[in-house]
């Protein structure tokens, strides 16, 4: 069985072969520049967690393809990202608190609740030292997650809460991000 943890979370292993842009993952790869190294109808369960929001939008739609090429016919990927609808209503509440978590502000900026809402939807930057920090830099809600993943050919397209998912993906929701993300399920 084969199963993709695009997040390199390593949660326990039990099989999942993180792929990610870190030197420690088992695969290292850009998804804004590589393909999966994975032949088409070979994959079990695909798992993506706070990923996609890294992507260059006009990448997005080539990564869900990817995911959709290497999954088996009815196997199911689950994504999580951070939901832009939670965070535009923090913002309305002023809720600095809230909108500060995972909130990447290049340096100099004003910490402000609107500067910390557009971090969580572009965080991407030059820093002092030149060195680039990669951030936000796509924003999703519950329809345009779903609109992503219907148009790469995704099916049962659902909503889902933090550990309220298919056997598959048991232990896999990262506990820092319960409160703020969006949880989708789909199947090829």
């Amino acid at each position: 069985m084969v199963k993709l943890d695009i997040a390199n979370n390593k949660k326990g292993g039990n099989g999942w072969v993180c792929l990610d842009i870190e030197p420690n993952a088992d695969v290292i790869l850009d998804l804004n520049e590589d393909p999966l190294p994975y032949e088409n109808n070979s994959v079990d369960a695909i798992y993506s967690s706070h990923t996609l929001e890294h992507l260059w939008p006009d990448r997005l739609n080539f990564v869900l393809q990817e995911f959709y090429r290497v999954l088996k016919p009815n196997q199911p990927v689950r994504v999580a990202v951070p939901d832009m609808e939670l965070v535009i209503k923090a913002y309305t509440r002023k809720d600095q608190e809230f909108l500060s978590k995972f909130a990447i502000l290049a340096p100099g900026s004003f910490k402000t609740p609107l500067r910390y809402m557009i971090s969580w939807a572009f965080s991407y930057f030059i820093d002092v030292d030149n060195i680039r920090k990669f951030g936000h830099v796509s924003a999703f809600d519950e329809e345009t997650l779903a609109l992503a993943l219907g148009s790469a050919g995704f099916k049962n397209i659902q909503r889902m809460k933090f550990n309220l998912c298919s056997n598959v993906f048991e232990g896999c929701d990262v506990e820092g991000h319960k409160e703020t993300s969006l949880y989708m399920e789909a199947t090829k």
